[in-house]
């Protein structure tokens, strides 16, 4: 099983973490945590043994945002 973060969604990811840590301590790692096992369903799910993600999506922004990315 290997993940791939494009640049952008590395960013967004500890972006979005950080912004949860802010709102109450420890929510930041709980986020990337059920980052983590949704991957591994979709892992689960394909049956594929890469995984490339293009975005981690913060649904307080635009979420058509990430389109240009794939």
């Amino acid at each position: 099983m290997k993940v791939r973060f494009s640049d952008a969604a590395r960013s967004e990811l500890i972006e979005v973490a950080e912004f949860y840590d802010e709102q109450r301590g420890g929510l930041g790692i709980e986020f990337v945590h059920e980052v983590h096992n949704a991957v591994h369903r979709i892992f689960e799910f394909l049956r594929e043994s890469e995984i490339f993600v293009v975005a981690v999506m913060d649904l307080r922004r635009d979420p058509v945002r990430w389109r240009d990315r794939v």
